[in-house]
């Protein structure tokens, strides 16, 4: 199953799965089904035969979880479509040191620049758009 939609797995892919699975299928042909690896498959799997379909619900988002809720991120957004400011920082210009400055004052979450960049990334906005004039 690839992952797509930001790490999410549909549940199309994941009825798939367990319905090979519990017809028997080889790892190697459920793994090609989706279009996964069979080290994925295999992992599968195991989790299918502990738990099921529900052990497979959990397939999804690797790497560390997000430090900041979708509720955060969307009052960042907010934020970063206001002159900063509006919220103690010098200038019209938002930067990535006063992103990160905006967001251990606001959320308590303390980001690196790069990090920060990063994240804007992800959010959909551009770096370069922020550094333009707030009008």
């Amino acid at each position: 199953m690839k992952a797509g939609n930001n790490g999410k797995v549909d549940a199309n892919s994941i009825q798939k799965v367990a319905g090979l699975l519990a017809e028997g299928a080889s790892c190697a042909s459920v793994a090609a089904a989706v279009g996964a690896s069979r080290q994925s498959a295999y992992r599968w799997k195991r989790k299918f035969e502990a738990a099921g379909v529900d052990g497979l619900m959990v397939i999804g988002r690797k790497g560390r979880p997000p430090r900041l809720t979708t509720d955060q991120i969307a009052t960042l957004k907010f934020a970063l479509a206001q002159s900063p400011s509006k919220f103690g920082e010098n200038g019209d210009t938002w930067s990535l040191k006063k992103v990160a400055r905006y967001i251990s004052v606001a959320f308590h979450v303390s980001y690196e620049d790069s990090n920060v960049s990063r994240l804007l990334i992800s959010m959909g906005l551009d770096v370069k758009t922020l550094r333009q004039r707030v009008d």
